[in-house]
């Protein structure tokens, strides 16, 4: 590793934390278009979506003393989905949510190789020392500043870049087509059971009415463990499945304690409520775990509803469209119990739901075989990335 040195990331980048003061936008502020009001829900896969963004007003953004993002801005999550990063790509200003915090490189540092350093294993390893532990997470930018980064020269930073972008892309490439075989789920839905959106609002039926009971998950930080049950947050449940992978656990006492009212059954659905809310997933099987307040834990009534029905109904478009109206917030829209169980659903005959259930699962078993793959490039990926910043590539 010749020519490469350690620096705190705060000797070579700016920090520019959201305006928190009165000007800040409130949700009366946002427009249908305009400068653009970024939030943590917003960054995926290294990149802005714009696709459900907040807009304000040109006068507004004036108003705002910090925050302020330009073009090679990385944007990193202070709050919730902690560690999570973003180039911002766009030749037009925009404004970050206190949830965020503006990295910006010095002529010193490639803003591609800071990003997969904060991305990456690496990154993800320091940002742990700072985690304050909480079933929240947060960071502060001070804490971010001393993260310690490997710096080789910046031509060997771009060359490394260069590599992991097109790394990373084969990734993508996959995710995408894993994304499609998911619309597929959706597909079979509108073709056995039709739009719901279209004029059917007479066979719908209140959730809370299926349900046995929706509550959610322990309001308090519990006690944590170096090892033992897996502690999950919001970002556990994606693609109507639960990622066992976290870094909080909790021993069998407090999982005891946490559960003794609120039993998790196989069967039972998990459903995000803060910023990626809209997520849901089935438990189907009988491990032990426990999970934060912002993720919400329906046990369907069986005589009534198949769990798999279930959470796909929960995210098609009928039900998105009633959890973006109900939504509530500025850095993160947040549902909570009583709009979920006020949500409107079509519950079809039993037989039919299990009809439904069998198609969806042969869609599973060809995701399951895509997901294998997914991994075995995840573990390559990361592999590179170890030898990446230990300058062996």
């Amino acid at each position: 590793m010749s020519g490469w040195k350690k620096v705190e990331l705060g000797k070579v980048a700016d920090f520019i934390n959201g305006d928190r003061g009165q000007n800040y936008p409130s949700e009366g502020d946002f427009i249908d278009s305009g400068i653009p009001f970024v939030n943590a829900g917003h960054l995926a896969d290294g990149k802005v979506d714009f696709s459900k963004m907040n807009y304000i007003s040109e006068s507004r953004f004036e108003l705002l003393g910090s925050g302020k993002i330009q073009a090679n801005d990385i944007l990193y999550c202070l709050r919730g989905s902690l560690g999570k990063a973003a180039i911002y790509r766009e030749d037009r200003p925009a404004a970050i949510a206190s949830s965020l915090v503006i990295i910006r490189p010095s002529g010193e540092c490639s803003v591609e190789y800071l990003y997969h350093f904060l991305a990456g294993s690496l990154g993800q390893r320091e940002m742990r020392k700072f985690d304050n532990g909480s079933s929240q997470p947060n960071l502060s930018a001070t804490s971010v500043k001393n993260y310690v980064v490997p710096l080789p020269t910046l031509n060997e930073q771009r060359r490394i870049a260069a590599i992991l972008d097109k790394a990373d892309a084969l990734r993508q490439k996959r995710r995408l087509s894993l994304q499609k075989l998911d619309s597929l789920t959706q597909s079979i839905f509108l073709d056995m059971f039709g739009d719901p959106l279209n004029g059917r609002q007479s066979e719908l039926v209140a959730l809370e009415d299926v349900c046995e009971r929706i509550t959610d998950g322990t309001h308090q930080p519990p006690g944590w463990s170096e090892s033992g049950i897996p502690f999950l947050f919001v970002s556990n449940v994606r693609g109507r499945a639960i990622n066992f992978e976290t870094q909080k656990f909790i021993s069998d006492s407090t999982y005891a304690e946490l559960t003794r009212t609120r039993p998790i059954d196989v069967g039972d659905v998990l459903y995000t409520t803060v910023g990626s809310y809209g997520n849901a997933a089935v438990v189907r099987d009988d491990r032990k775990f426990a999970f934060q307040r912002h993720i919400a834990h329906l046990k369907p009534k069986r005589n009534r509803l198949e769990p798999e029905f279930l959470a796909v109904m929960l995210e098609t478009q009928l039900v998105r469209r009633q959890a973006d109206q109900a939504a509530r917030g500025i850095a993160q829209k947040t549902l909570n119990l009583e709009q979920i169980r006020a949500f409107r659903i079509l519950v079809p005959e039993l037989e039919v739901q299990k009809s439904f259930v069998a198609r969806l699962l042969r869609v599973c078993s060809a995701r399951e075989q895509m997901d294998d793959s997914d991994q075995a490039l995840n573990l390559i990926f990361t592999s590179l990335q170890h030898r990446a910043f230990r300058g062996e590539l």
